[in-house]
């Protein structure tokens, strides 16, 4: 029941700061600032008593990937407001899509599935390739989550300018060019740290098993991702490609890496049980 309550209570912590988006003021005020901190205190506690409970284990889930997942964006989305202008009207998109995240992640540990794998919270800590490499695909998940909210904003300002009708989500938002210039910087950074993450994970694997490079299902869908994030890129500044074209790019290339994460695991433990 404790169990149930904290995570409905790191779920409700996500509500406020996308409420006050859709119907307070768009400035970046002490509000704002006090609501982004309790939408990152939520997930983040609930986290945090997973990894400290007494078994002192990290249950690697597809429960467990989204609830990193939502903990991991809102500590970036927070950051991203900090420094960009404008990325704080994402808000009306980051934080319901973040709860509905949420909101699977603790459905997803109700489904029947086979126990997910128990790793030693003190063993990946102890071992700093490990521990590099999973801050590294968690932060790449979550810049790409974040770049994926901007092509959304992007494709919502663009069909609201097309049909020349003004709607009460595009008066919210960013301006499409804000947002164009927020989706592609988002994916060029998740693009440099993925590729690190593939360094790191090549360095893990072969302390592991001796090879560099092992071509499972996982790999290769984020093997993939990094594929249409470098032609997105490589495109955009040869051609300047912008706007809906590079917005659903950038969704490919999430649906690819989520497929990756998440979507693998659950397809192991939920699914087929293993």
């Amino acid at each position: 029941m404790s169990h149930l309550l904290l995570a409905a209570c790191a779920i409700l912590s996500l509500v406020p700061a996308g409420l006050r988006a859709h119907w307070g003021e768009g400035t970046r005020n002490s509000v704002f600032w006090a609501l982004a901190l309790v939408a990152v205190a939520g997930p983040a506690s609930y986290l945090a008593a997973g990894l400290s409970g007494p078994a002192g284990v990290w249950h690697a889930g597809p429960a467990g990937s989204l609830w990193v997942t939502v903990t991991w964006a809102a500590i970036l989305y927070l950051f991203l407001s900090l420094v960009s202008a404008g990325a704080h009207r994402l808000a009306a998109l980051v934080y319901p899509y973040l709860a509905v995240l949420a909101l699977l992640a603790l459905l997803t540990e109700f489904l029947p599935s086979s126990a997910p794998e128990a790793r030693p919270v003190g063993a990946v800590l102890g071992d700093p390739w490990l521990l590099f490499h999973v801050v590294v695909s968690v932060v790449t998940y979550g810049l790409l989550t974040l770049a994926a909210v901007s092509a959304l904003a992007v494709i919502i300002q663009e069909r609201s300018l097309k049909s020349r009708k003004k709607s009460k989500i595009s008066d919210i938002l960013p301006a499409a060019r804000t947002a164009e210039t927020l989706q592609i910087g988002l994916l060029a950074a998740a693009g440099v740290v993925l590729l690190l993450g593939l360094a790191t994970g090549m360095a893990v694997e072969f302390r592991s098993s001796g090879q560099l490079l092992v071509l499972d299902h996982k790999t290769l869908l984020v093997l993939l991702s990094f594929l249409a994030i470098a032609i997105l890129l490589a495109i955009h500044w040869q051609s300047g490609m912008r706007g809906r074209q590079a917005a659903r790019w950038i969704l490919v290339a999430y649906l690819l890496l989520s497929l990756a994460f998440p979507g693998v695991k659950f397809i192991s433990y939920v699914l087929l049980g293993r």
